[in-house]
């Protein structure tokens, strides 16, 4: 026979886990962040979930070269997607194995080196 109250606090708590990570999804899918390249010739905005929602390139950057333009666009990209990683990494913070996960999925959807050194000046 099942124990009533046992199964009671069994959906209890599986109602507060949700209504939890349904508040975490909220609030990583309103971050936001944006990156501006050295001399701001170049301005990226990333949403919560890493796609680029903005681009901002003055005249000067595309005067520079074909493969300067791309090298920069995509470091100042790189470097929003770092700062929403550590973005997700504060938000996620205090929250254990959960967290960690999540802030291990956006560092392997950053990849790579995110240093922030420019080449448009």
């Amino acid at each position: 026979m099942v124990d009533l109250t046992s199964l009671g606090v069994l959906l209890d708590e599986a109602s507060q886990r949700l209504a939890a990570a349904e508040r975490l999804r909220d609030s990583l899918g309103a971050l936001s962040c944006e990156s501006e390249s050295r001399g701001g010739h170049i301005t990226v905005q990333v949403d919560g979930s890493g796609n680029l929602t903005d681009l901002r390139v003055t005249q000067s950057a595309i005067d520079s070269g074909y493969r300067n333009l791309e090298y920069t666009i995509l470091l100042t990209l790189r470097q929003a997607l770092a700062a929403l990683h550590d973005r997700v990494e504060d938000t996620t913070a205090g929250m254990g194995e959960t967290g960690a996960a999540i802030v291990r999925g956006y560092s392997r959807d950053c990849g790579g080196d995110l240093s922030s050194h420019d080449i448009i000046r």
